[in-house]
């Protein structure tokens, strides 16, 4: 593990760069993803609070979020189990126990099949197959959105007029009517409902979608698919999202507009985060700040900026306030009290024996 600062010129400008470098395959090392405990899914704080109270060493801020509701707006899987899904085909870093490390783009497409057992008299037409927008998600769009035990005990509307549908062992087993957003919370799973698999017992969301919900009747039986983007992304047993996928292969392959990213974000200048790969294998966590005499990198310059460092993949992470480079106790890149609250980070652990 090297820490390093130094000054990087990208055409006339000089940033100021921080980084963390990383063996990952070093005996006693592990990298996880982090998130504040105690509230699921919802919920933000300071990346070194979050860090502390897990026993890490090291870590960066990573995932973006919805700061009204504190959601999740970012792929984050941890140890097998995912927590949130990925959204808009936006970049994401992954990896396994061993400390291999991908960086690509990732896509969950879920497809609900729904059959009633009048479906099974001969002649009878397969029923419309349905989609599931987003996995455990703060991003709202007309449609269906799953949200499994890893969400929390409890959701509450994030719109007005939501169908709340209980899925049980596959099959619908009760519809509620969500009301005016924030004013009611609901249990998350109804009794006897906990426990088993996440792809047969869940939360179905319909978010102006009440000709969708009436397609799922209490009876229904649902088939849940999954299909991924990124098959080796997939794979991963660790995984946090975030984006614009910067560096792939050593070439610039930024294209923030695919990956849903607004105009403004995309000229915007602004400190940044970022996790990239080496051609040694190393992992290294990144902090890039103000220019001399000005602002922060674009994007456009933060890709030259890694190119020039010879990256072979680089993804960009959260940034702005977020920007936080954590280690021996403290955050290292800014002053504490000038930074925000996060939903997820990377954390650097030392491996018990």
């Amino acid at each position: 593990m090297r820490w390093q600062q130094a000054y990087v010129r990208v055409g006339g400008a000089e940033f100021p760069v921080t980084q963390l470098r990383l063996d990952l395959q070093q005996v006693g090392l592990d990298l996880r993803p982090v998130w504040p405990q105690g509230n699921g899914m919802l919920g933000i704080a300071r990346l070194d609070e979050t860090l502390m109270a897990r026993g890490a060493i090291a870590g960066l801020n990573a995932g973006f979020f919805n700061r009204n509701n504190k959601a999740p707006l970012a792929a984050l899987r941890s140890r097998g189990e995912w927590l949130s899904g990925p959204i808009l085909d936006r970049g994401a870093i992954g990896w396994n126990e061993a400390g291999q490390v991908i960086i690509d783009r990732l896509t969950l497409t879920e497809t609900l099949q729904p059959s009633l057992p009048s479906d099974q008299n001969p002649g009878t037409l397969p029923r419309e197959s349905l989609e599931s927008i987003a996995l455990n998600s703060g991003y709202l769009k007309a449609g269906f959105s799953r949200y499994t035990a890893a969400w929390g005990l409890t959701y509450t509307p994030f719109t007005d007029n939501e169908v709340l549908i209980y899925v049980q062992g596959g099959q619908v087993i009760e519809q509620r009517q969500g009301g005016k957003a924030g004013t009611e919370t609901f249990p998350l799973s109804l009794p006897g409902q906990a426990g088993g698999s996440d792809l047969k017992n869940y939360l179905l969301v319909a978010r102006s979608n009440r000709s969708g919900a009436a397609k799922l009747p209490v009876g229904t039986a649902l088939e849940l698919t999954q299909h991924w983007s990124s098959s080796g992304l997939a794979r991963s047993p660790n995984l946090l999202g975030a984006g614009p996928l910067l560096i792939q292969n050593r070439r610039i392959v930024l294209d923030a507009a695919a990956e849903g990213f607004s105009s403004a974000f995309i000229r915007e200048q602004a400190p940044r985060s970022v996790a990239a790969v080496f051609a040694d294998g190393s992992l290294s966590l990144i902090t890039v700040h103000e220019r001399v005499g000005g602002k922060g990198p674009t994007l456009a310059e933060l890709a030259r900026l890694l190119q020039s460092m010879e990256a072979v993949q680089a993804l960009n992470l959260d940034g702005g306030s977020s920007t936080q480079l954590f280690l021996g106790g403290q955050i290292i890149n800014r002053s504490p009290r000038s930074a925000a609250r996060v939903h997820s980070g990377l954390g650097l652990f030392l491996k018990r024996p």
